[in-house]
């Protein structure tokens, strides 16, 4: 499971990498964090579900790969399903197009019987 989980993450690296326009420091980018089950329940529990609101952030993509490490090491620590959890931090290039994600995100998992939203502080 956390071979599982470990390979998420690089992944995650990895397309953050693909999408960096120009790689130059000094990037202004906005971002949201996300964690769900890795395999959601399909009986009648509760998954739980956590999230950030939109952050800025500023500097190259290694800025941004360890702001990805440090939240998918929370998530770790905070995960409630037994076969662990996401850790996906969304970047974008501007605050509209990260609160309309967000907005997106949260629209998708408003069932409060299937899914209980849990906001963690993360800067």
């Amino acid at each position: 499971m956390k071979l599982l989980q470990f390979i998420l993450l690089f992944l995650a690296l990895f397309l953050l990498n693909s999408c960096n326009d120009s790689g130059n420091t000094g990037n202004t980018s906005y971002y949201f964090c996300f964690s769900r089950p890795i395999n959601q329940q399909e009986d009648s529990s509760t998954d739980y579900l956590f999230y950030t609101d939109v952050q800025k952030i500023t500097g190259d993509e290694k800025v941004i790969k360890e702001k990805t490490r440090e939240w998918y090491e929370l998530i770790e620590n905070i995960c409630k399903s037994a076969n662990g959890c996401t850790s996906d931090l969304n970047k974008y290039n501007s605050l509209q197009e990260a609160e309309t994600g967000r907005n997106q995100m949260l629209e998708n998992y408003k069932n409060q019987n299937k899914y209980n939203l849990e906001m963690v502080e993360f800067k």
